[in-house]
């Protein structure tokens, strides 16, 4: 499960930073800005970064913590500032296409990052411009408090042929140039996604 609290500064491992296709801003302060439920799941190392220059967040990924190093600074606030680029933008609820999160020299995944090629859904924008997207999964019928379902029929984009989960553990920080439009998330479900972001986020407390 994933151990190291809220708030807690961190650095990535030089290999593993080497790995990233879309590492975080050279010089900025990495802080933990996991969900606290994230403390409590069994087998599995995910957390969630966030990269801050003067105050301001200019970067996320979800990273396993076997990739981290510990530092001895703190920031407190840093979940409520990572929730502050969320749902804005005018590419909210785009679908689109990255591609993989590892560089072309890594050979297969990087411990519990996704691999592979998927669509991913925008959920904000950061000040700089960068999107903020999660990952679209398949669905197994069995939809969670932090991987919520969207029907296919509300999701538009090419090669759509069933029910997705998008994982909200799962938020990264991409470059528009790097981010294909490739779709849309429907009308009809924009709702309950939104709904499904605030809650994971705290935003409507």
């Amino acid at each position: 499960m994933a151990t190291i609290a809220t708030g807690t500064a961190v650095s990535i491992a030089g290999e593993h930073a080497a790995a990233l296709r879309f590492p975080p801003p050279l010089g900025a302060a990495l802080f933990v800005a996991v969900h606290s439920g994230a403390l409590k799941a069994a087998s599995n190392h995910l957390t969630q970064i966030l990269a801050v220059v003067e105050q301001q967040p200019v970067w996320t990924g979800a990273l396993d913590e076997r990739m981290l190093e510990m530092g001895a600074a703190r920031m407190a606030s840093a979940r409520r500032l990572l929730a502050t680029a969320l749902l804005r933008g005018e590419q909210l609820w785009s679908v689109v296409r990255p591609g993989n999160l590892t560089g072309a020299h890594v050979n297969g995944p990087l411990f519990t990052i996704y691999h592979g090629m998927r669509p991913w859904v925008v959920v904000g924008e950061l000040s700089r411009g960068e999107l903020l997207a999660m990952p679209l999964n398949d669905a197994h019928g069995n939809p969670k408090w932090f991987a919520p379902v969207i029907p296919q029929a509300h999701l538009s984009f090419a090669g759509n042929s069933k029910d997705a989960q998008l994982e909200l553990a799962h938020l990264w920080c991409f470059p528009r140039a790097a981010a294909r439009h490739a779709g849309t998330v429907l009308e009809a479900a924009i709702p309950d996604v939104r709904a499904a972001v605030e809650r994971y986020f705290a935003l409507a407390e």
